[in-house]
């Protein structure tokens, strides 16, 4: 069965800040990623109960209802309470990267044990290039295949032949110029960049939202070819 649209939209903006450069975006995440695990239970629960009243019940409650035991119950409470400790106590309390993808992934296992088979059949292609990512940067990943897909990144994708460039006219970086080009592959425009414009060095990790959202099939490929799972 499909998670709710509610849901599956709210892992677009989990993947999009997880890969941006913001300060305290570890903390942000995990605070997402433990809303996002505790409204998918009560949607759950309302699936079956649409009047039941929620409102007084509490995490722990809810994890009872829907029937979630052993070590994601486990996970889910201690995310709960970490994110209750530093929202409400240490507001300055940092979180470490594992720890923050950690909180994704167990998340994204809520979903699929809520609505089983088939839960994460609507998430958007790129959506799901993040979430393999971010796996991967989690305890169950592997350091050598971070790596390996880094310099993949870097050293193998070739932004000047993508046709999702030619496809949708975007202006790329070349020896310092930004090029444009047409629906034929011909360059229809050569120049520096103006004033208001910056060139970026989209294999940065801070980036990779853009390479996700605007290069999917190229990432698809590269993640297939590291031997990163699916989620």
């Amino acid at each position: 069965m499909k998670a709710p649209t509610e849901i599956i939209d709210l892992l677009q903006p989990i993947v999009s800040i997880y890969f941006y450069d913001i300060q305290h975006k570890n903390r942000s995440i995990l605070i997402l990623s433990d809303n996002v695990a505790e409204i998918s239970c009560k949607l759950k629960i309302l699936e079956d109960k649409p009047s039941e009243d929620l409102r007084k019940v509490d995490f722990p409650e809810l994890l009872e209802i829907v029937e979630i035991s052993g070590d994601l119950k486990r996970d889910l409470l201690k995310f709960h309470k970490l994110r209750n400790e530093f929202q409400h106590r240490s507001p300055m309390y940092t979180v470490e990267e594992k720890t923050c993808a950690d909180s994704v992934i167990t998340t994204i296992d809520t979903i699929k044990f809520l609505w089983q088979e088939g839960a994460l059949k609507d998430i958007p292609d790129w959506v799901d290039c993040g979430l393999r990512v971010i796996n991967l940067f989690s305890s169950k990943g592997k350091m050598e295949r971070k790596k390996k897909l880094e310099s993949k990144i870097i050293n193998e994708i070739d932004l000047y032949i993508d046709d999702t460039l030619l496809e949708s006219n975007i202006l790329i970086n070349e020896d310092g110029q930004f090029v444009k080009g047409d629906f034929t592959g011909s360059v229809v425009e050569k120049r520096f960049p103006n004033k208001n414009e910056a060139i970026i060095q989209v294999y940065l990790p801070k980036y990779w939202t853009y390479l996700f959202q605007n290069h999917t099939s190229i990432i698809e490929q590269i993640l297939n070819e590291v031997g990163i799972e699916e989620i």
